[in-house]
């Protein structure tokens, strides 16, 4: 096999021979104070239980599958409830025909559902989740097994040919042999899935020895049905026999490998190439591993607590588990050599970085700086025309001019034009929108310098609102094209600014001119309006 170890065929042989033993005393009889012999096989149940349970210890500590381990420990559970069932027959209620035969129907309670349950075993090595679909195996099962406990009503199960209802004589009906047929598919499903689920090799070659004793057990069942009503005593009882061989199926795939386990897991500790020791809670070293370090009392105290290097590069913890303590040294000098580069690199890019925002930085100002430049070639292209004026105006202009006053009022009458329309320039740059007060700041200016000039003006406001700075900007281009072809003729005007909804509206009423360009004269009064729409796009 492959997991047999000194420790493994020591308990075998101890438990084949204390099997032999208990066989031996069932052909041993002593009186007793009440003057009949009694059997010595009579303690039979409690040598085969106590197996039972030393096999269910040694299954908590071997086997990894938590769910797997569940189930066969409800399997114990129920032998051994089969045991107890047997003695209450047997030993304390044999003269009540009744009772003792309720209790043989109480055979059948594991009889039928230790095979689902080593069908659940089975599906769950190796797997995860739980198989809610398995538990609707139970529903058969338990129908028989209600079956069997209303056997006496019906007579399916059983059948009493002396009419007496016993379990000393019976025979079994169809509906039996239907039951029996089904717990050895389930049996039959269970070996065929651990089978299945075997990816080791050679314990799949090793298959023969579980099916070995299912072999057995059927041929045992054969013997013992042809003999059940003949006065010979049998070395094992059915229940007796069941139970040796659900343990010594279960175990021999656990040892054949079949089934997964931690034996062996010793050996594969100590060559691990993980440096590692465990100690009991007593502080000795139980397993360690060939790499591992003898280390001192000081060093596992301080190891308790919180890791600690016992070199620059190997660094010691600990943790608490059942039983005592595990120790295992990390080897950190691949990870420190990675820091190292990882940190070479971070300043490596930390310069590069710096570089690069700097470069962004100058990139930022440079196309700030050219974005002005845009601008204030944009701002002087506009005011062109405007300053060549301004500048033609003031040429060889001086105090004792005729024409000073009418000049310089010119001049001062473009000069807010200029400044007005740069800064309306300056401020579509920043948004899209502009109060309406701006186009009037915009002429309420131009007209202060009209007056200077000695012209009468007025300006009235009607409606308020953020128009687009587009409108004011063509709006107030409007009123200095119509004031430049006026003047120096122009003696009055008054200018009305309307804002209603997305409309603006500039009317003006000019007095002075013997003509003014694309202008409505009415009783030698001009009029010239403008108007701007905003533009949306229909959706």
């Amino acid at each position: 096999m492959l997991h047999s170890t000194r420790k493994t065929i020591r308990a075998t042989a101890i438990a084949v021979c204390l099997i032999l033993l208990v066989i031996a005393l069932r052909y041993v009889r002593i009186g007793t104070w009440w003057g009949y012999d009694v059997p010595l096989a009579c303690i039979a149940p409690m040598v085969y239980v106590g197996l039972l349970l030393y096999w269910g210890i040694t299954l908590e500590i071997r086997l990894t599958n938590a769910r797997v381990k569940h189930l066969l420990f409800a399997s114990i559970g129920l032998m051994i409830l089969w045991f107890v069932l047997r003695c209450a027959k047997y030993d304390f209620f044999y003269p009540y025909g009744d009772i003792c035969r309720y209790l043989w129907y109480g055979y059948y309670i594991p009889l039928n559902f230790l095979p689902i349950l080593s069908l659940m075993a089975a599906w769950h090595i190796g797997r995860r989740g739980h198989a809610r679909a398995l538990w609707l195996l139970l529903v058969p099962d338990s129908i028989f097994t209600a079956l069997v406990f209303s056997n006496d009503l019906h007579q399916w199960i059983f059948r009493f040919p002396s009419g007496a209802l016993s379990d000393s004589f019976y025979e079994q009906r169809p509906l039996f042999f239907v039951m029996c047929a089904w717990m050895a598919v389930q049996y039959l499903a269970a070996l065929l899935i651990i089978f299945h689920q075997c990816r080791i090799s050679r314990s799949r070659r090793l298959v023969w020895l579980p099916v070995l004793w299912i072999l057995g057990i059927i041929a045992f069942f054969f013997w013992y049905n042809a003999f059940q009503f003949l006065p010979i005593r049998k070395p094992l009882q059915v229940t007796e026999a069941a139970g040796i061989v659900l343990a010594a199926v279960w175990e021999s795939c656990i040892q054949t490998g079949l089934i997964p386990s931690n034996i062996g897991y010793q050996e594969f500790f100590s060559a691990s190439t993980v440096d590692a020791q465990i100690e009991d809670n007593g502080g000795n070293v139980c397993y360690s591993s060939l790499g591992a370090r003898a280390l001192t009392e000081k060093e596992r105290r301080a190891a308790m607590d919180t890791p600690v290097f016992l070199e620059p590069d190997v660094r010691l913890q600990s943790r608490a588990i059942h039983g005592g303590r595990v120790y295992w040294e990390d080897d950190l000098s691949a990870i420190h050599s990675l820091s190292r580069d990882l940190e070479e690199a971070r300043a490596a890019l930390a310069e590069e970085n710096d570089l690069i925002r700097e470069e962004n930085k100058i990139r930022e100002e440079q196309a700030h700086l050219e974005e002005h430049n845009r601008l204030y070639d944009s701002m002087a292209e506009a005011a062109r025309p405007a300053l060549l004026k301004i500048r033609i105006l003031l040429l060889n202009l001086t105090p004792d001019a005729e024409d000073f006053s009418r000049r310089l009022g010119m001049a001062c009458v473009l000069c807010a034009y200029v400044k007005r329309s740069s800064n309306l320039m300056l401020l579509a740059e920043r948004e899209e929108r502009a109060d309406a007060k701006e186009l009037a700041l915009c002429l309420r200016e131009s007209l202060d310098y009209l007056s200077a000039c000695g012209v009468l003006c007025s300006l009235t406001e009607e409606g308020e609102g953020r128009i687009p700075l587009d409108g004011i900007r063509n709006a107030y281009a409007f009123f200095e094209e119509t004031i430049e072809s006026v003047l120096p003729d122009l003696s009055a005007l008054v200018a009305n600014l309307s804002v209603e909804r997305e409309t603006i509206t500039l009317r003006l009423m000019l007095d002075g001119p013997e003509r003014v360009p694309e202008a409505e004269e009415i009783d030698g009064t001009f009029y010239r309006s403008f108007t701007a729409k905003e533009k949306r796009d229909d959706l």
